[in-house]
């Protein structure tokens, strides 16, 4: 027995049944009898969690999208692979690559590891996936402030 093709029947029988009671309820062709007042509470009931559960959903899109364009920071321990002739105040296209137990930014050859605070602008997906991501970063004089591409 096919369980996916049972549950999905299942599901559009139920939202079609409340779709049904819906209708008779607002439309009040039932009446005010013990079944009509518990069928109003249900359709109540359910709209009230449909609308909160779909407030949580466009709640959540957005922020993974505010996130992603990099209105929140994220700040990390680095360790910051940085090239000796990185100034202060000056741009370099980065690497971030490793997991959250360590951490590496990669900004040029002939570089020096250093442990530094760095503050990321976007979304640390690649990251959490362990896939290098490229980053432009802007040094400070004792962090990093990098945005994504």
């Amino acid at each position: 027995m096919d369980w996916q093709l049972l549950a999905m029947l299942g599901v559009v029988g139920a939202i079609f049944g409340f779709v049904v009671l819906a209708y008779l309820v607002s439309n009040k062709l039932i009446g005010n009898s013990i079944f009509g007042k518990i069928a109003d509470g249900i359709v109540k009931w359910v709209s009230w969690a449909f609308g909160l559960w779909f407030l949580i959903v466009i709640l959540a899109g957005a922020y993974q999208e505010a996130d992603r364009n990099g209105w929140f920071a994220h700040k990390l321990i680095a360790t910051v692979w940085m090239p000796r002739n990185w100034i202060t105040g000056e741009f370099k296209s980065c690497v971030l690559d490793g997991d959250k137990k360590l951490t590496l930014l990669s900004c040029g050859d002939d570089a020096t590891p250093h442990e530094m605070n760095v503050e990321f602008r976007g979304s640390l997906d690649g990251l959490e996936s362990k896939k290098p991501t490229t980053w432009t970063c802007l040094r400070g004089q004792e962090s990093v402030s990098c945005k994504s591409k």
